[in-house]
């Protein structure tokens, strides 16, 4: 703001007090109440077509912007953190890290250097340092967070094809269950492989046999192509089934096959004894995914991916540009 006052896109202090607060009874209306609502519903496309579609605006009021969000768009979605959604995948956030989400975005954060941000920085590793304690993950991992359990599976897999195959995919081949998430293909697509060599195995009460992953291994070696990688799931999206890892992880050890594990669902399983069972032999995967929005209690936009051998996260994808000197990026 201005020595003059308010610009076109900004408000007073009492504006932005009184704005503010209005958005704050919103949410925690929303809260309270959240299981009194129906759990969710949807407008036909004629109905919200016509309630929203316009013009350019030539100006706004934030306020009956604001009452308009809260009559039209807001009552037509699907409450996925509400306590009777039993559908798919549920995210149940809470007012804090909602909290947390305003003041990241109020304060404009960012995050991509020690340079610009040392203290949000700091918290970004000490949450990724209780992330990989939850998991077992060795002291030598490092991760980091990304939007979601999509973003996470490319991340991993960039780095798997720049290490186990020097970001040539034109021969290797991906094994994964027919129960593994769609993300995965999508990833690979993006990346250069080739869909006949993306190997999608029937599985067994929803679970990879190792048995058909070793014989599909033997079936390519034999014909020229590189076994790369095998996609386990800690947690599949239709069932939660739970691969045996321990069995898949040696497997692909005595093969130099990498392994990543998308827990995007069900990693966080590992808070529970049953659930350290479960998942035993993650620890020793290559890659893992975890999305906190889902059994953590975090709005959605947060994901995470750790590489064992955490080196691997930045030979391949440190860049350092003419604007970004050795001495601002230097470490802390």
């Amino acid at each position: 703001m201005s020595d003059t006052g308010p610009g076109p896109l900004e408000l007073t202090e009492a504006q932005m007090r009184r704005f503010g607060y209005s958005v704050i009874d919103l949410l925690v209306q929303h809260f309270t109440s959240l299981h009194k609502k129906a759990v969710g519903q949807r407008a036909s496309p004629a109905d919200i077509r016509a309630r929203l579609n316009e013009g350019l605006p030539r100006g706004s009021e934030p306020e009956l912007v604001l009452k308009r969000v809260e009559r039209d768009v807001l009552p037509n979605i699907l409450h996925l953190d509400h306590p009777r959604f039993l559908g798919f995948v549920s995210s149940p956030s809470n007012f804090v890290s909602v909290m947390a989400d305003t003041l990241a975005s109020g304060f404009n954060v960012f995050a991509g250097t020690w340079l610009e941000a040392s203290g949000p920085a700091q918290v970004e590793l000490v949450v990724l340092d209780w992330l990989k304690s939850l998991l077992g993950l060795s002291a030598t991992a490092q991760g980091v967070l990304v939007s979601g359990g999509s973003h996470a599976n490319l991340t991993a897999l960039a780095v798997m094809r720049q290490v186990q195959l020097e970001d040539d995919a034109s021969r290797a081949v991906v094994y994964a269950s027919d129960q593994t998430h769609s993300s995965v293909a999508r990833a690979l697509r993006i990346l250069g492989f080739a869909p006949k060599n993306y190997r999608r195995l029937r599985s067994t009460e929803g679970k990879l046999d190792p048995k058909d992953i070793e014989a599909a291994v033997l079936s390519d070696r034999a014909v020229g192509l590189t076994p790369a990688c095998v996609i386990a799931n800690a947690g599949t999206t239709n069932t939660g089934a739970v691969d045996p890892l321990n069995d898949l992880t040696s497997f692909c050890e005595s093969n130099s096959i990498w392994l990543h594990v998308d827990g995007a669902y069900g990693a966080a399983a590992a808070l529970s004894q049953r659930g350290q069972a479960l998942l035993r032999g993650l620890e020793r995967a290559d890659s893992v995914s975890l999305d906190p929005h889902k059994w953590l209690f975090q709005p959605y936009e947060i994901g995470c991916v750790f590489l064992r051998k955490g080196e691997h996260l930045e030979s391949t994808f440190r860049i350092v540009p003419e604007y970004r000197t050795p001495r601002l990026t230097a470490a802390k």
